[in-house]
C-alpha cells in the first residue's frame, strides 16, 4: 500500500518555486556545484553604553535537499556545530558557520566572510 502524503509533495512545490522565483544568488560549493537561494545580509548596529557595536549576519537559504549530504551527518542532533565547509557567493569566499534546517524543507547556512 502506498500513502499518498498531500501536503508534503505541496510543500516541495512551494519550495521549489519559492527558490525559481525569489533566489537572488548563486552558491558555489567546493567541487563546482551551484545551488540557486535566497543570500541576505542584514546589517545590524546596537549601542551599549557610550559604545556602539556593527554586526553583519549572511545567510543563504536553499532548499534542504541541496544541502551536501555529508553536512547531514555533522549535524545530527547538534544544529549549532562549525562546518568546516566554505561557500562563494556573488564572488565572496564565505565560511559555513551553521546548517540550520527549518523542518519544512529550507536550509539556513549561516555564513561568515572569509578574510585573506
Amino acid at each position: 500500500m502506498t500513502l499518498n502524503a498531500p501536503f508534503a509533495e505541496l510543500e516541495a512545490l512551494v519550495n521549489r518555486e519559492t527558490v525559481a522565483h525569489l533566489s537572488n544568488a548563486v552558491a558555489t560549493f567546493d567541487g563546482g556545484r551551484e545551488v540557486a537561494g535566497i543570500f541576505e545580509s542584514p546589517y545590524a548596529q546596537s549601542d551599549i553604553g557610550t559604545m556602539g557595536f556593527d554586526s553583519a549576519r549572511p545567510t543563504f537559504k536553499l532548499p534542504s535537499d541541496s544541502v551536501p549530504p555529508e553536512w547531514w551527518s555533522r549535524f545530527a542532533g547538534e544544529p549549532f556545530d562549525v562546518v568546516d565547509e566554505q561557500i562563494t557567493v556573488r564572488g565572496t569566499l564565505y565560511q559555513v558557520v551553521r546548517h540550520e534546517p527549518d523542518g519544512a524543507g529550507m536550509s539556513t547556512l549561516v555564513l561568515e566572510k572569509v578574510t585573506a
